[in-house]
């Protein structure tokens, strides 16, 4: 039925097997067993890009990669190989546009339009993911597992990896450790029983508890991430760097090293009416080690500016350690928080295992879209309105 419309196709393969049925009940006809291949011939155009498990591709690009997708029952998004291609074909397209967001695509191309599928040309609206997808690329993982260990994880002397968390994004971490060939045991859950004290410079006492869950990993996994240039022991009492190879690493590389860093080190996102508190990462360091923290906190700023994240340090005084009594000093690189800066930061960089803070996130970032727009749409009304002044005259 090659070149005849879609929405005929449909009722001649109806009314065929309406018939072959009304005959097979009157005994026309002798059994039979139908096998009808699904096939369509909707698409996005070749240039818009899909999510894969090696990043963002072309779909007229793709070869071998596995495709994201949704699964209904599980509810959950999936990594799935393609299984047939169709050719190119010259038909109608279709744009679809919300809140600085474009899809091109056929007139029948089916869109999640809030509760159920429907046609391009009959959508109203369609769905978009409240969470940046995870890419799937093994130097990728290596990167944001590497800041997962700057920030809550450690890489203890007795060598042993650690991570800890809320329950499901440990178990986010237990399958990319899988992906890199690591093994790792269950989950596990804990609560302080008794606050720890903290001291401060003041000589005033804080008392801090928690819960949360952890996951330790082998040996082979300390040698890995080692390898890798991840810090052993105390970060607080150490020189940490960060490591070359994510210095010099490609933009994916350094976007989710940093994600990573905020997941665990990085202030969630706040509002105060309609603009939002600047973001700010944390990190402490014994006093002696001041230069050495300042030179760590300038490559982390140096990965942010790469990214065209705006940055600035500053420090305060922090906590005397209950081991050695050394004074610490708590240093802040803090997010420019104009509307701009917080875009850039939320679409480039984000967080990375802490779905709060990437919910929290993705929802910001749409919101400064919509307001960005709004914001535009006024300036090319007021531009249009004083270039239709000079033109003819018009208006005070």
């Amino acid at each position: 039925m090659k070149g005849i419309p879609p929405d005929v196709q449909e009722i001649i393969v109806y009314k065929l097997m309406k018939d072959l049925f009304e005959l097979r009940k009157k005994e026309k006809i002798p059994p039979f067993f139908t096998i009808l291949e699904e096939a369509h011939n909707y698409c996005v155009t070749g240039d818009t890009k899909i999510l894969t498990d090696s990043g963002n591709k072309r779909i007229d690009e793709l070869a071998a990669e596995k495709v994201l997708t949704y699964n209904h029952l599980t509810e959950n998004f999936e990594y799935n190989k393609v299984d047939k291609y169709w050719p190119v074909r010259k038909t109608k397209i279709l744009e679809l546009t919300s809140s600085n967001r474009k899809l091109r695509c056929t007139l029948d191309h089916p869109i999640f339009d809030k509760n159920t599928y429907t046609k391009a040309e009959y959508a109203n609206s369609f769905s978009i993911p409240i969470v940046r997808q995870y890419c799937m690329n093994k130097k990728i993982i290596e990167a944001r597992l590497m800041g997962a260990i700057f920030s809550d994880g450690w890489m203890s002397i007795n060598k042993q990896v650690g991570f800890s968390g809320k329950f499901e994004d440990m178990e986010t971490i237990k399958k990319e450790l899988k992906i890199l060939g690591l093994k790792s045991p269950k989950i596990y859950s804990f609560k302080n029983k008794q606050p720890s004290k903290i001291e401060k410079r003041d000589g005033t006492i804080s008392n801090v508890s928690g819960k949360g869950c952890s996951v330790n990993c082998s040996t082979n996994a300390f040698k890995y991430f080692s390898e890798l240039g991840a810090p052993i022991g105390q970060k607080v009492i150490q020189i940490v760097g960060v490591p070359k190879w994510i210095i010099e690493g490609s933009n994916e590389i350094k976007s989710d090293f940093l994600a990573g860093l905020m997941g665990g080190d990085g202030d969630i996102i706040q509002s105060y009416g309609k603009n939002f508190y600047a973001i700010r990462l944390y990190f402490s360091k014994i006093d002696e080690l001041k230069i050495c923290a300042r030179e760590h906190a300038k490559d982390i700023m140096n990965l942010f500016k790469d990214l065209g994240v705006k940055t600035t340090l500053s420090s305060r005084v922090g906590n005397i350690r209950k081991k050695d009594h050394k004074k610490t000093t708590k240093y802040i690189i803090t997010i420019s928080n104009s509307d701009l800066n917080l875009i850039k930061f939320c679409e480039n960089i984000g967080y990375r295992y802490n779905i709060e803070k990437e919910h929290l996130c993705f929802k910001v970032l749409r919101y400064l879209k919509i307001k960005q727009n709004i914001v535009n749409d006024r300036i090319e009304l007021r531009n249009r309105a004083i270039r239709l002044k000079k033109e003819n005259g018009c208006g005070k």
